[in-house]
């Protein structure tokens, strides 16, 4: 689902008082307002990689992973995962699966 309306608070993998500009979500439920654990990293190649994994050790019938971008203005979704939709990039301009386009 996109943009990424989550209110969920999360563990910080960086400074206290600034958390990192990529965070990653899994959400339990396809619920936004289900439980749900964050992290976040100020490098975008690393949390990318914290999304690859998520969705290998995490993936379920009934999470969703994302990968957004945090400004002071605004959350960009930059992937999401759904066991029924599979990896959805580009979000929320284009919603294309990953690989195709």
């Amino acid at each position: 689902m996109c943009p990424d309306r989550s209110t969920s608070t999360g563990t910080s993998v960086t400074s206290d008082s600034q958390p990192g500009r990529y965070r990653v979500t899994l959400r339990f439920t396809a619920d936004d307002n289900g439980p749900a654990a964050s992290g976040y990293w100020t490098d975008p190649h690393t949390a990318q990689r914290a999304y690859r994994s998520w969705i290998g050790t995490h993936g379920s019938t009934t999470v969703r992973i994302q990968l957004t971008e945090q400004t002071a203005r605004r959350s960009l979704v930059l992937a999401s995962w759904t066991r029924s939709t599979g990896e959805v990039t580009g979000c929320p301009r284009g919603h294309q699966r990953a690989g195709s386009g």
